[in-house]
């Protein structure tokens, strides 16, 4: 079904006919008083449905004959399985800094059926961020957007960007990796300014820290400590 393509018939009396692989193959016998004899690509075989009326449903997997036999053969086909080709996906320019700082990047897919999911890895070291990514209307037609990755450990860095693409047969497939410098929110204020190069620091820490417990505050005696209680470990982590 996510070709897309309208059901097909089998020409009549046989023939050769070129299907995508997981097409269902539904053949239907009518007037006989017995199953008539099948051959096919798979393991099926004709079963009563009504009076005089026999069907038999198969999905393609593999190219093969078709015959249909009642005494001799009524109907004879060749089945050629087209595979779905794997999906593509590239970058159509290079990432840069876009609105409100954040990476625009512009890529194209391209798939015999359409790609369904589209995102956007980034690593430095052992680090790895993704991002899911618009999926382009048309295949092989660029598309462009932006991420914002102000918030993220990887601002003001130089990361490895790879776009990945996959297709509604759950084929994956990645892009050539592109060295990206990904844009930091940039503040005019000093005190911000200050602010925002302690918190990259933090965010590009590797040391580890311990925990040290402390006694809890006594409320009755501290007006901090109430907020504490209330705000709980997001005050204490800030």
């Amino acid at each position: 079904a996510y070709t897309g393509r309208p059901p097909q018939p089998l020409p009549p009396g046989g023939g050769e006919v070129a299907l995508p692989v997981g097409s269902s193959v539904t053949l239907t016998v009518r007037g006989a008083a017995g199953a008539p004899g099948l051959t096919a690509p798979a393991r099926v075989r004709f079963r009563e449905t009504g009076p005089a009326t026999h069907s038999a449903k198969f999905t393609l997997s593999r190219s093969g004959a078709l015959v249909v036999r009642r005494g001799g053969p009524l109907a004879r086909w060749r089945l050629t399985a087209a595979p779905d080709a794997r999906p593509t996906i590239a970058f159509a320019a290079p990432p840069g800094r876009g609105e409100h700082d954040t990476l625009a990047v512009a890529y194209r897919t391209e798939d015999d059926h359409g790609v369904v999911k589209a995102r956007l890895l980034l690593r430095r070291g052992l680090r790895s961020l993704e991002r899911p990514l618009d999926v382009p209307a048309a295949s092989g037609e660029p598309q462009a957007t932006t991420v914002d990755l102000t918030a993220t450990p990887f601002a003001g860095r130089s990361v490895q960007a790879v776009l990945i693409a996959e297709d509604a047969a759950g084929q994956v497939a990645r892009s050539r990796p592109l060295r990206v410098q990904v844009p930091e929110r940039v503040y005019t204020q000093p005190a911000a300014r200050v602010l925002a190069d302690a918190a990259a620091d933090l965010r590009g820490e590797r040391r580890f820290y311990a925990l040290r417990r402390r006694p809890p505050p006594d409320p009755r005696t501290r007006a901090e400590a109430r907020l504490m209680g209330t705000l709980g470990p997001y005050y204490a982590l800030h």
